[in-house]
């Protein structure tokens, strides 16, 4: 839990900079009106992860706007049928909300793209019926095949992708059976 006074300290941080990097806005002509700000805020409040009820098992989430922030290309957020093509292909995890809203786990993404060891973890589960929030919980529930580590911590420790991958193979194809 961070205290009170770090959560301020932060604050101030960030107002700091954000004042600062409003006044380069403005030096350079790239904000010249008073709504722009406002915009550029709420563009940044969109990259940021949400809470949501599985944070503490798969979370925190991005929105579809954070997620086509996530993955822009020089400053300009990826399409959003580009995003649902990548939710098709299952080259994105994604999971619907009751309320019908796509969220997208933040684990998944390394310096601004699906981490490149998941992605072929993923295509595993293309062929099944398996929804995002089985894959999800899949990939952080600890597994005996893996010294009892989640298949995502024992990505992030580097260890061989191999052991992940044929525990994916295995799990889709049980996934699949009738």
């Amino acid at each position: 839990m961070v205290s009170r006074s770090d959560r301020e300290a932060h604050k101030a941080q960030l107002v700091a900079e954000l004042s600062d990097g409003l006044d380069e806005l403005y030096a350079s002509g790239a904000v010249t009106t008073r709504d722009e700000p406002v915009a550029v805020a709420g563009r940044m409040v969109a990259s940021v992860p949400r809470r949501h009820v599985y944070d503490d098992s798969v979370g925190p989430f991005y929105d579809t706007d954070g997620v086509r922030k996530v993955l822009s290309r020089n400053g300009t957020p990826v399409s959003r049928q580009a995003v649902f093509d990548r939710i098709r292909r299952r080259t994105i995890l994604a999971s619907k909300t009751a309320d019908g809203h796509w969220a997208y786990p933040a684990f998944q993404f390394t310096g601004g793209e699906v981490d490149p060891a998941l992605r072929r973890i993923l295509a595993r589960f293309r062929d099944t019926d398996s929804d995002g929030w089985a894959v999800a919980a899949w990939l952080n529930a600890p597994s005996p095949a893996l010294d009892e580590l989640s298949p995502m911590q024992w990505l992030r420790e580097d260890r061989p992708v191999g052991s992940v991958n044929e525990l994916a193979q295995e799990t889709a194809a049980r996934w699949s059976a009738p």
